[in-house]
């Protein structure tokens, strides 16, 4: 009988944990987000060098599969020249938005899986001058139902 309850305590707490062994999580200490195998080799550089724009300052980063959150210090001005850099990557999706509740000075969130074309970047308006900012241009959508150009068709 005692060893009845405990194969049933077991096999419950064993049922109870079995959903994390799936999740692959974890820091970074540089920054780089998942891409699908679809995208184009040349798309993924151009958003790698994005994120690594000279004065941008990387703090660290975290993972949980597909979601990436990348953290960053730096100036008014390194934060214009990474929002640029990153707007210029074709068929990218930036939302832009402020949050002053952040311990950084701007954050970057992206998951693969619901739309590996989309960023958001949250910025602490306490943290930069406002007037100073330069946002990137604002390019309307097609009504095109074409694939973005970066990724591979079948």
């Amino acid at each position: 009988m005692t060893t009845r309850i405990l194969l049933i305590l077991f096999l419950a707490l064993l049922t109870a944990t079995a959903h994390r062994a799936f999740a692959l999580a974890g820091t970074l200490d540089r920054p780089s987000i998942a891409f699908p195998q679809s995208v184009e080799d040349g798309w993924r550089e151009s958003v790698t060098r994005a994120l690594e724009t000279e004065g941008a300052r990387f703090l660290d980063g975290n993972f949980i599969n597909a979601n990436t959150t990348l953290r960053y210090g730096g100036n008014t001005d390194s934060l214009s020249r990474f929002l640029d850099r990153l707007a210029r990557c074709n068929g990218l999706k930036l939302r832009i938005r402020f949050d002053s509740k952040l311990d950084a000075v701007w954050t970057v969130q992206h998951n693969a899986w619901i739309d590996s074309t989309a960023f958001e970047v949250r910025i602490s308006p306490d943290s930069i001058q406002l007037a100073e900012l330069v946002l990137p241009e604002i390019v309307g959508s097609s009504a095109s139902k074409q694939p973005a150009p970066f990724l591979k068709t079948p």
